[in-house]
């Protein structure tokens, strides 16, 4: 079990791996390909779940530029904060519908 405290940094690192995919215009199929993992894996990732590997996790972070690591905490912090702010602006789903055509002539 895990507390509270490292849950929401995973579901915090989660959101900010989606955001910074959905920017990059990744599908989460192309993610795993890149990543080497399944589909369920990235959505994993993106929900924070603490099953996933770190190492996967933080590859994934890697490939879509998202600095962990930083000597500057205020800077991560505030990027953090930005990008959190952003996630929340972002549609839940990104597939347009599509729409019938009629054949009726």
């Amino acid at each position: 079990m895990i507390s509270r405290f490292s849950h929401k940094a995973l579901k915090v690192l989660g959101s900010l791996i989606r955001t910074a995919r959905i920017d990059r215009t990744f599908s989460q199929a192309a993610l795993a390909e890149r990543l080497d993992v399944t589909r369920q894996t990235v959505i994993a990732i993106e929900k924070g779940d603490p099953k996933v590997s770190i190492g996967t996790v933080f590859e994934c972070a890697y490939v879509l530029g998202i600095p962990l690591f930083s000597e500057n905490d205020q800077q991560l912090s505030r990027w953090q904060t930005t990008l959190s702010e952003f996630s929340g602006l972002l549609p839940k789903k990104t597939r347009q519908k599509k729409q019938r055509m009629s054949d009726d002539f």
